[in-house]
């Protein structure tokens, strides 16, 4: 579970103090799915790199599965991260000199398991996840061979390494055409569904909010709306098969 409360976030400028988040209290349970909406500059970057820990300039609680993360330093913050949180990007930030399998596996060089080579019983290889997001054909390719849709399964296939309970996923459709787009959003519904992994994904997409089953709505700092929804299922008849590139589009700072 995710809990927030009271949570201001602001950036100096000279003399000048720009609010971006301002008496920000949310909960989100275990197992849901939810979409942050808002334009750029409405904060829900901001919010979703404090949650995850990424961002610990703030006033205010944040509490994650009972551990409050103002009290962790930075190796325990680090910890908690790698152990709680999987992460997803607008931008795939793929290394195209290793090969897919190696691209998944790559966070769990970080930790001292990995280090030594040891495969824990309860661990999901890289191999199974690539074939969970159906790329199990694609283990030695390179990803600058791959499609942007099938590189953000790359991603998402390494976000999943470690067996996270939340995943955080700023603008992962951003990069993408519509279909590669409703695609990504199918794969999440169903890991989100299957596995109960929370779900937590910032937008500015109305189209992508309906596919989660609750959406928080910012304005200028402030959560204006959060309501239930009932999502979306991507219609089988929207979904390409392949599809090319869409422009990067701007990616939010805020």
């Amino acid at each position: 579970m995710i809990h927030i409360s009271n949570l201001h976030k602001s950036y100096e400028t000279g003399e000048t103090t720009r609010e971006v988040l301002t008496s920000v209290d949310l909960e989100i349970e275990e197992g849901e799915f939810v979409a942050i909406v808002g334009t750029s500059g409405s904060g829900k970057t901001t919010l979703l790199n404090i949650m995850g820990g990424l961002d610990r300039d703030y006033d205010g609680r944040v509490v994650v599965d009972d551990c409050d993360l103002a009290e962790f330093d930075e190796s325990g913050i680090a910890e908690l991260r790698n152990e709680t949180f999987g992460f997803v990007f607008q931008q795939f930030n793929l290394l195209d000199h290793l090969t897919v399998r190696e691209n998944v596996a790559l966070p769990g060089f970080f930790t001292e398991r990995d280090r030594q080579r040891e495969l824990p019983d309860d661990e999901i290889s890289p191999e199974e996840l690539l074939h969970r997001v159906g790329l199990g054909d694609y283990l030695e390719q390179s990803p600058s061979t791959l499609s942007g849709g099938e590189r953000q399964r790359v991603a998402i296939a390494r976000a999943l390494y470690g067996r996270p309970s939340n995943l955080l996923c700023d603008e992962p459709t951003g990069s993408l055409d519509h279909g590669t787009g409703l695609q990504i959003m199918e794969l999440f519904q169903q890991l989100n569904r299957e596995q109960s992994i929370t779900l937590i994904v910032v937008t500015h997409e109305e189209h992508i909010a309906r596919m989660a089953r609750r959406i928080v709505r910012l304005e200028e700092g402030r959560i204006v709306a959060d309501e239930p929804n009932d999502p979306v299922e991507p219609e089988a008849s929207s979904l390409v098969a392949t599809a090319g590139d869409a422009p990067d589009a701007e990616e939010e700072t805020t």
